[in-house]
């Protein structure tokens, strides 16, 4: 697959799915960060941070 394949088939992926994916595979009661960006803090939903 090309490098830019492979950013076509990455951008199709969407916010909701990332963290999804995330609260699926990383462990509860331990701390895990998954860093997307670059994002202004105002666009982050920190309603969907859990700790």
């Amino acid at each position: 697959i090309s490098y830019e394949e492979l950013i076509k088939e990455l951008e199709k992926v969407t916010l909701d799915e990332v963290i999804d994916v995330s609260k699926r595979i990383f462990s509860a009661g331990n701390v895990s960060i998954t860093a997307l960006g670059p994002l202004d803090r105002d666009t982050i939903a920190v309603d969907q941070l859990n700790f």
